[in-house]
């Protein structure tokens, strides 16, 4: 298969009226074929997609795949015959044999969303283990079925009594979660009809020849087109507590851009599992051992191990731990943990804001936070940023101690401003829209201290708060905590601690080596969880140009365009992983990243959403609503 190139062309985007010019080059101006040095195991390369409307098809079919009503009760898949009683999708509870209570496809922590997609692209990359403890392969539509359905028994109940506590610690990753999000996509790759809730193809992706693998790549790039145009949806109605990137550093930094064109290529070859190590009947089930980083590893750990498996650069593997922040918020009986990431709901360097403690306003509890006005310190200034509280829970049982428990450990972030001296927190003072546009001041039960109606509370063009009168304090605040989460390897990028063999946290100047152990009861879990902040130096484990690892997170912290960039950069490594340079090809330019919104290059703008038709009124800034 053979695709002609395009010569230079400017890359146009404009924003409000402003308009943003890319000079950049395309690929050679001779054609590029398709390259026949493929690992024994791999099917031949295939197709590219196209042409353009059939692109637009799956596009539009991916979308309604991941549209969250579709798979509710009474909606579309559960009456069209999406799910059948022995099918890849099934009313059955399924592929959670380990659970205290079993979860369905249509389970919300089950079903596709974008961020499952976005976690798929990164998952069907990761290469196989060789028997000498190298890799090889990479994104081949293929995943391995260890782990799958493993959840921990009774969590997240509150009676200690159901949490079964004598599991093993954990020291990979894994498939997990992923099983509905690839049955989906198979009905997708193999049905030319399904979902019936899109146009029909004429013939179905598997007739015409694409690969399954750049089906999942292409969902993948659907995805991030979504995450990308909520992200900058909030930028101009979401950015007093959700994306607040355009109050902490401006309205142009706080968009998602496309520096360059992200060109997607094709001719990914899928994988031929084999028959007699299977555990399953699903043709994309992959039968050779791969080689996942463990999720509760430090962040060395981590950084090395997308170096050695995908080639990235410690900016380029870190800037995509951000998709973490785009998952749903639920119970994951698989980490264990609650909620959700800090960052949430949005594709943007929130996540690293929390991570490198930079400033911001009030996110409350930190799930799906919104508010009518943002809260920071008395003159109307974002407070300090966040600490960290660790809570390890008594699941895991120790082999180093007796009777003793070894976790798995997980992170809080503090709220904003928390064991800082001089810093002030003020009362969000405003309640909720009027029928006219303004903010209701409160009162009544809402201000039984009079502090709102004492402190002559204002709020400016952006519904920044700011008291009129008030006197200033030096008192230390109290240090509440958010209901989100970071992973140990995650707060490891800023913090300096160590982990043992079990991978449970010490050092930080001392504060963690006091930890109780050895106990294994609710009351000294709750003690434990009670105990202040920890307070580390920076990690200053140097990689490339000598840069710590703590530096890049408050590179990519500080400033949106410089984690922007380093994101696109690592996301077109990581999904051609595993191909040499020349095997993959530049598909049609409607295939790229962004196409759905930007539209040709010769006249490119990027729409902030291409089903918003009006501005929505202030009551509707819920993210429930937002059709996107």
């Amino acid at each position: 298969a053979v695709v002609s190139t395009q010569s230079k062309q400017w890359y146009q985007r404009r924003v409000h009226g402003a308009e943003h010019f890319q000079h950049f080059q395309d690929a050679p101006s001779s054609p590029l074929c398709i390259g026949d040095l493929r690992p024994h195991i791999f099917k031949e390369p295939l197709v590219p997609f196209g042409p353009k409307e059939e692109v637009e098809i799956v596009r539009g079919k991916v979308k309604e795949m991941i549209k969250w009503t579709n798979w509710n009760s009474g909606g579309p898949f559960q009456t069209d015959g999406t799910f059948t009683v022995n099918g890849s999708i099934s009313w059955e509870k399924k592929f959670c044999a380990d659970c205290f209570w079993g979860k369905e496809d249509y389970s919300k922590d089950n079903r596709p969303t974008p961020a499952k997609l976005l976690r798929l692209s990164f998952h069907d990359c990761v290469p196989y283990l060789t028997g000498d403890g190298e890799v090889r392969g990479g994104c081949d539509g293929c995943i391995n079925w260890s782990g799958m359905g493993h959840g921990y028994s009774g969590f997240p109940s509150n009676d200690p009594s159901y949490v079964v506590r004598d599991y093993a610690p954990v020291n990979k990753g894994d498939n997990n979660g992923l099983a509905t999000t690839v049955a989906a996509l198979e009905m997708l790759y193999t049905n030319k009809e399904w979902p019936l809730t899109a146009p029909a193809l004429e013939q179905s992706l598997v007739e015409t020849g694409k690969s399954r693998a750049d089906l999942w790549q292409f969902a993948g790039i659907v995805a991030l087109e979504v995450e990308i145009e909520r992200a900058n949806f909030a930028c101009d109605y979401d950015y007093n507590v959700g994306n607040q990137v355009r109050l902490l550093e401006s309205e142009e930094k706080c968009y998602f851009k496309l520096f360059k064109p992200s060109v997607f290529k094709f001719g990914r070859v899928d994988c031929i599992p084999d028959e007699s190590k299977k555990v399953t009947d699903f043709p994309y089930e992959a039968t050779e051992p791969e080689s996942h980083p463990n999720n509760y590893g430090s962040a060395k750990h981590v950084v090395d191990h997308l170096k050695h498996d995908f080639n990235l650069t410690a900016r380029e593997g870190i800037s995509l731990m951000a998709a973490h922040a785009t998952s749903p918020q639920f119970h994951n009986f698989r980490l264990p943990n609650k909620y959700q990431w800090p960052g949430n709901p949005y594709l943007s360097n929130m996540y690293f804001k929390y991570l490198a403690g930079t400033g911001m306003y009030r996110r409350y509890k930190g799930l799906k936070p919104r508010g009518a006005v943002s809260v920071g310190d008395p003159q109307g200034r974002p407070n300090m940023g966040t600490l960290w509280k660790v809570r390890c829970f008594s699941i895991w049982k120790s082999n180093m101690t007796e009777n003793g428990w070894a976790g798995p450990c997980t992170w809080r972030p503090t709220n904003g401003g928390c064991n800082r001296p001089g810093e002030q927190r003020s009362k969000d003072c405003f309640d909720h829209f009027a029928s006219d546009g303004t903010i209701v001041l409160k009162s009544g039960n809402k201000d039984k201290k009079k502090i709102c109606e004492t402190k002559d509370v204002q709020y400016d063009e952006n519904r920044i708060q700011r008291y009129g009168n008030d006197e200033p304090s030096t008192a230390i605040q109290g240090c509440g905590h958010e209901l989100t989460f970071a992973l140990t390897y995650e707060v490891n990028l800023m913090n300096d601690f160590q982990l043992d063999e079990e991978f449970r946290p010490h050092g930080c100047n001392g504060s963690l080596d006091n930890m109780l152990w050895t106990k294994n009861s609710k009351e000294t879990e709750a003690q434990w969880y009670r105990e202040s902040t920890v307070n580390c130096p920076p990690n200053m484990e140097k990689y490339e140009n000598g840069e710590a690892l703590s530096e890049i997170t408050v590179a990519f912290g500080e400033d949106h365009d410089v984690w922007n960039k380093a994101f696109l950069d690592g996301w077109e490594k990581m999904v051609e992983n595993g191909y040499a340079e020349g095997e993959l090809v530049a598909g049609p330019e409607y295939s790229w990243l962004g196409y759905s919104d930007i539209g040709s290059l010769e006249s490119a703008s990027y729409r902030l959403s291409s089903r918003i038709t009006r501005k929505p009124t202030p009551p509707s800034l819920q993210m429930e609503t937002w059709d996107l």
